[in-house]
């Protein structure tokens, strides 16, 4: 059997930001703030001594995995001081296909031009800086982000530089590979591809530690379960996180959306998700809006359909996440909690379950029109080599493009500060008539609130 890699985490996470040189690397072990001191644990700033927010940069490693049993299981991280490994080539392909959404209006289509620098190739150690600058002078977004390389030889993939000129924004995403140049046995140098993995450019996180009740996990967690196959000669879901996801796979009534007989764990599945919607009670100040909290409309955020009168104007949980709260409801469930939160991973030490789940985990999970981090597209379950894993090339619909660079971002906000802040104040017939703007294409109109006045931005006009 040929030697397998593997790229992890499978979807990386790196966030824009203003400074040239300072950045932080992103989460890489589950229940890890962002940006820890090696020593303590605890969150160093995100800014540097002029105010300006850090960028978060997304690492990537190589694992090799081998055989036993039928079965594929992870081995070993590889790098540039594994014995036999030559070369570790990066290649990273980043687009901003914004431009080309001539429309906000949800989930049309796109057509037209777009910002697309082409692929960059980067290999060695404490190798910097090769940028994804802008080719075509008629496009404002002068810079997607840039490649370096770690003393490891591991790829860092750094965005841009928060950008907002002309109302445009410097989101990006992208398709990462490698190939490893391994000597064989016979002396002679072999060049294997590594499953390939993506990097998503998001706006920075300014609450890391407060985590989302539905995070991007969760959303990738329910498509796998209740849509995708389990690869047979995968034994990474016999282990773990992961062994878990394949208990619900194999329980779960898609008809009726819940499961037949299994039982969360408190501790694990039940615990950690009342614990995130406790702590969203720190970025939400009910006083403020003057509304009166409604049980039939919890937890307090929009969904992808807000204002629309539609039951998808508020955010929800997952089909899953539902299920699993059914189960405790209904006393079925692990009692195994000792009043103790599980532990956090050893400092240090990486796994590919855990690479790929501390970035996943510390995204948002809808709603996804406008997005934040990633649009909704990442609900489908065509966009799938396996969970949690994107299938390069592969169509999720007959008239959209293929998967390709620029995909999960492109129907996202422009800019990527721009949100809806609608109100009663200004009316259900002011509301329609800009969604009807909107839908006719004629302009694409934000509704903003300074102080206690609203008025409409939009693109192309600045906001004084």
């Amino acid at each position: 059997m040929s030697r397998v890699f593997r790229i992890h985490p499978a979807v990386g996470i790196a966030r824009v930001g203003h400074p040239e040189s300072e950045f932080f690397i992103g989460p890489e072990q589950p229940g890890v703030a962002p940006n820890p001191a090696p020593a303590t644990g605890r969150v160093l700033p995100f800014k540097d001594a002029q105010g300006r927010v850090k960028r978060q940069a997304a690492r990537f490693r190589v694992w090799e995995y081998e055989g036993c049993c039928g079965l594929l299981y992870p081995k070993r991280e590889i790098t540039l001081s594994t014995a036999n490994i030559v070369a570790i080539r990066w290649t990273v392909h980043l687009a901003n296909r914004k431009a080309s959404c001539f429309q906000f209006d949800g989930q049309d289509g796109t057509t037209g031009k777009w910002f697309d620098p082409g692929p960059r190739i980067i290999s060695g150690v404490r190798q910097s800086s090769v940028r994804f600058d802008n080719p075509n002078p008629e496009i404002p977004i002068k810079f997607l982000g840039e490649l370096r390389t770690d003393e490891a030889g591991h790829l860092l993939v750094l965005g841009g530089h928060v950008n907002n000129d002309t109302w445009l924004g410097d989101m990006a995403d992208g398709p990462v590979s490698a190939v490893i140049v391994v000597r064989n046995e016979n002396g002679y140098a072999e060049e294997i591809a590594a499953d390939p993995a993506w990097c998503l450019v998001g706006p920075p996180d300014f609450a890391s530690s407060v985590a989302n009740i539905v995070r991007l996990s969760d959303t990738m967690w329910d498509v796998a379960v209740r849509k995708l196959p389990l690869s047979p000669d995968n034994g990474t879901f016999l282990q773990g996180r992961l062994a878990e996801l394949k208990a619900q796979k194999e329980d779960w009534n898609e008809a009726t959306k819940s499961f037949k007989n299994y039982k969360p764990s408190f501790k694990r599945e039940i615990q950690p998700l009342l614990e995130r919607a406790l702590l969203a009670r720190q970025v939400h100040n009910p006083d403020s809006t003057g509304t009166k909290v409604d049980p039939k409309q919890m937890p307090k955020a929009l969904g992808d359909e807000a204002f629309t009168g539609k039951s998808t104007q508020f955010m929800s949980l997952t089909h899953v996440q539902y299920a699993l709260l059914r189960q405790w409801k209904d006393g079925k469930f692990l009692e195994d909690w000792d009043g103790k939160p599980e532990a956090p991973p050893t400092p240090g030490v990486f796994t590919p379950e855990g690479l790929d789940f501390a970035a996943l985990d510390n995204c948002a999970g809808g709603p996804f029109f406008p997005g934040i981090d990633v649009s909704w597209l990442i609900r489908h379950e065509n966009v799938y080599a396996e969970p949690f894993r994107i299938k390069h090339g592969a169509r999720v619909f007959p008239d959209l493009m293929p998967i390709g660079p620029g995909f999960f971002s492109q129907q996202m906000a422009l800019p990527w500060q721009a949100d809806f802040y609608p109100s009663e104040k200004l009316g259900p017939e002011r509301l329609e008539q800009d969604a009807q703007r909107q839908k006719n294409g004629s302009t694409l109109g934000f509704i903003l609130k300074e102080g206690e006045e609203y008025f409409e931005a939009k693109v192309g006009e600045s906001v004084k």
